[in-house]
């Protein structure tokens, strides 16, 4: 018959390796003929800590959500007033004023020797650099200066001139795109009384334009010294182009 030692009187067995001179003493647990090693209670142990750790993990988890959860509930509106705001929002302007390859900024125009002449007479016209009766026609074989309308206003075209010599002629040739065939308005500033030139007609931005022709102009520039102009000044004159919301400046 078999009886089960109880669990105080116990010993650990001994197991020596014949031979080798080793030996050493390992606890095992006998139990109804089965035996464990003790490695496994201590197992045991380490799975029933970390299911704990787990079970806390998830709490502290669940507990955060709920805080979220509370604090994005969102306020009962229980009575409101309303402020009018009218306003606009302003179109923006911008322009550029092109040499004759339509592309470039034109920054400067070298005009060389004037040669003094009647009000009447041929004047040196730009971009050409000649003398010439300053043309009415279009002449699509012919370079032009390039103004572009590059934003969304509307504007008419003013000139004005600065530090020009008394005694000066200058003349503002423009065209808008789509109306070549009607020729080249003229205005001229005398330098004696110099006043501003507006071409009349309204250069389209793009909120306005029907097509990309309504929203630049050709233009060129003539020249001309008056017999009074004293020979021998040197100069650098300023044109100053104009974007103006009315054609009378």
């Amino acid at each position: 018959m078999f009886v089960e030692t109880p669990s105080h009187q116990r010993k650990p067995l001994k197991l020596c390796f014949y031979g080798s001179g080793i030996c050493d003493i390992i606890p095992i647990q006998v139990n109804h003929g089965k035996t464990q090693h003790a490695t496994s209670q201590k197992q045991n142990k380490q799975e029933e800590k970390g299911k704990m750790e787990r079970k806390i993990k998830y709490a502290v988890i669940a507990v955060g959500l709920l805080a979220l959860t509370l604090g994005s509930v969102v306020a009962v509106v229980i009575l409101e007033r309303i402020v009018n705001t009218p306003g606009f929002i302003r179109a923006s302007s911008n322009m550029k004023v092109l040499n004759v390859d339509h592309a470039s900024e034109l920054a400067s125009i070298d005009l060389g020797g004037i040669t003094k002449r009647t009000a009447d007479a041929q004047a040196k016209a730009f971009p050409w650099a000649v003398d010439m009766y300053l043309p009415s026609t279009f002449d699509p074989s012919q370079q032009y200066y390039y103004l572009n309308n590059t934003n969304e206003m509307d504007f008419y075209l003013g000139f004005t001139i600065e530090n020009a010599p008394a005694n000066m002629i200058w003349t503002f040739a423009c065209v808008r795109g789509d109306n070549m065939i009607a020729g080249f308005w003229k205005g001229a500033i005398d330098t004696n009384a110099p006043t501003m030139v507006v071409y009349p007609t309204v250069i389209h931005g793009s909120l306005n334009a029907s097509s990309n022709s309504e929203k630049f102009v050709y233009w060129y520039l003539g020249v001309q010294a008056l017999p009074e102009a004293i020979g021998e000044t040197y100069f650098t004159a300023n044109i100053r182009f104009l974007a103006l919301d009315s054609p009378t400046g």
